[in-house]
């Protein structure tokens, strides 16, 4: 009887590790974690492949401009990234799904004085690599 029930909470717990969560799900747990300063590989572990080679180009151009490394680049920007998100104040309007892309869309505040952009909108593409991926973000107002 114990048997069958450690097997059944195995089970269960086994079934929870494959939920898919949504995009929106996805994309507020990323927002959450930049504000609290994450690394570059956990930033990299929310990207779509397209992202991360988009990226890679920018991080390449800026190393060879700023004549440093890539890594030296990701330590020289990481930490402005962690004050912007936390500059950023989002409130969810949308979310759309067609298949295996996503659209959301939110209202965005700056409330820090000092980045102060005042107000727009931030819609965020995603779409599913076995798994929701952020694939482009973009701002206007």
């Amino acid at each position: 009887m114990i048997k069958n029930i450690v097997l059944l909470s195995l089970f269960i717990l086994s079934f929870r590790s494959y939920a898919v969560d949504s995009p929106r799900e996805i994309y507020e747990d990323y927002e959450k974690n930049q504000k609290l300063g994450m690394t570059f590989n956990k930033i990299y572990s929310y990207y779509s492949k397209s992202n991360k080679k988009r990226n890679e180009e920018i991080l390449s151009t800026y190393a060879s401009q700023m004549k440093m490394t890539r890594e030296e680049v990701i330590e020289f920007f990481l930490p402005s990234l962690k004050v912007e998100a936390k500059c950023e104040e989002t409130k969810f309007v949308t979310q759309e799904i067609d298949g295996s892309i996503a659209l959301l869309e939110y209202e965005l505040t700056n409330i820090c004085e000092e980045l102060s952009e005042g107000e727009g909108k931030l819609l965020i593409r995603l779409i599913n690599e076995n798994g929701w991926k952020i694939d482009k973000m973009d701002s206007y107002d």
